[in-house]
């Protein structure tokens, strides 16, 4: 079986279950919280500061 075909397979399988693995493995952006908790303080800093802008 080629490489080309195996590939048709898995992607015809995945496309499948796309949306169960959206909703199990993807958090949705509401449940992070404090998004600038991610990011140095200095970025958050210079972001604050162009928003003002």
């Amino acid at each position: 079986m080629s490489t080309k075909n195996v590939r048709f397979e898995v992607m015809q399988f995945l496309e499948k279950n796309i949306d169960s693995f959206v909703d199990n493995y993807l958090i949705p952006v509401e449940n992070f919280g404090n998004h600038l908790i991610c990011y140095p303080i200095q970025n958050q800093i210079i972001f604050l500061k162009k928003l003002e802008n």
